[in-house]
């Protein structure tokens, strides 16, 4: 964030209905339940594609080193050339 520590406090003083607080709350919850399936999930699809892997990895990497933010946390594009022999995934600029 470009905020200073100063007026994020500054942002978050004011009048909290009990209501409201509470609902904030179940709402982070389900958030943080819902990364951690995500999590899960991205687990076991690598576990699903791991013994499928039949070809060395010469995959050229991307220029682009950048990671998207809901991206599984291993490498797809890497699995599914070592999967197939060929990049699925080809790097495309929009």
């Amino acid at each position: 964030m470009r905020a200073s520590e100063e007026e994020i406090a500054q942002s978050l003083t004011g009048t909290w209905r009990t209501e409201h607080v509470f609902c904030l709350a179940q709402a982070l919850a389900l958030y943080d339940a819902y990364c951690q399936l995500i999590v899960q999930a991205d687990e076991q699809l690598e576990a699903m594609i791991s013994p499928l892997r039949q070809h060395a990895d010469t995959l050229v990497p991307n220029k682009d080193k950048g990671h998207a933010k809901n991206a599984p946390r291993f490498d797809v594009r890497k699995a599914l050339y070592q999967w197939s022999g060929v990049d699925l995934t080809p790097y495309r600029r929009h």
